[in-house]
C-alpha cells in the first residue's frame, strides 16, 4: 500500500508591503482576498509598522552633538476564530509601513529631525470595512538629536503582544540600547551615538 500521508492541518498566506499570496488583489500593502472555502478557522498574525529613527544634531567642533532616538517598534496581534463567525470570507488586509528616518541636519548649530511614525496593520471583512477583525498598532518615530540627545520612539498603543520603546540618542556619548518587547513582540531600534564637546564620536 502507499505510505500514509497526513492531511495538511493548515496553510500559511503571507502579506507584506510589496507582495501578497496568489488570489489576492491590490498593491503597496493594501489588498483584498478571500479565505479558501474549505477553511474552518483562521488565525490573523499582524505586526504594525515601526517608527523611523531621528537624525542627529549638527554643530561646530567643540560642541555637544546628540544622536537621534531610535524608533519604537510596532505591536503584534494574534487572533484565532472560526470562519462561521464572519458574515463573508472576503478580507481587506492593510500592511502597515515603517516610518522613514529623520532627514539629516544640513547646517551647523541645527538640531536633527524626528523620525516618522509608522502605520497600523489591520484586517477587516469586506462587508464591514469599518470594523476590525485584528489590528496591530504602529510605533512612533525617534526624537530629533539635540544637545541633550534625541528622545526614544515608543509604541503608539499596546497590541496583543505589546511593543517596545526605542533607545535614546546619545548626549555626547553612546546611544541607548534597543529595548526588547514582551514575548513575541518586535524589538525597537537603538539610539544614535553623539559627539562630545571634546569631538569624540560615539557609536549608536
Amino acid at each position: 500500500p502507499a505510505p500514509f500521508a497526513p492531511a495538511r492541518s493548515c496553510d500559511v498566506f503571507i502579506f507584506t508591503r510589496s507582495s501578497a499570496p496568489t488570489g489576492a488583489s491590490g498593491s503597496n500593502g493594501a489588498y483584498t482576498w478571500s479565505v479558501p472555502a474549505t477553511a474552518k478557522f483562521i488565525t490573523l498574525d499582524c505586526t504594525g509598522g515601526g517608527g523611523g529613527g531621528g537624525s542627529g544634531r549638527r554643530g561646530e567642533a567643540g560642541t555637544v552633538r546628540g544622536g537621534g532616538g531610535g524608533g519604537g517598534s510596532g505591536g503584534r496581534t494574534i487572533y484565532t476564530f472560526p470562519l462561521s463567525e464572519l458574515s463573508d470570507r472576503g478580507l481587506i488586509v492593510n500592511v502597515g509601513a515603517g516610518g522613514a528616518g529623520g532627514a539629516a541636519a544640513t547646517a551647523n548649530d541645527t538640531n536633527g529631525n524626528a523620525g516618522v511614525t509608522g502605520s497600523n496593520s489591520d484586517v477587516r471583512i469586506t462587508s464591514d470595512a469599518n470594523g476590525w477583525l485584528a489590528v496591530a498598532w504602529r510605533g512612533t518615530g525617534g526624537g530629533a538629536g539635540t544637545t541633550a540627545g534625541g528622545a526614544a520612539g515608543f509604541p503608539a498603543w499596546a497590541s496583543t503582544y505589546g511593543a517596545a520603546t526605542g533607545g535614546a540618542g546619545g548626549t555626547g556619548a553612546a546611544g541607548g540600547n534597543a529595548f526588547l518587547g514582551p514575548n513575541q513582540a518586535a524589538t525597537a531600534g537603538g539610539g544614535g551615538g553623539g559627539i562630545s564637546a571634546g569631538d569624540t564620536a560615539f557609536a549608536g
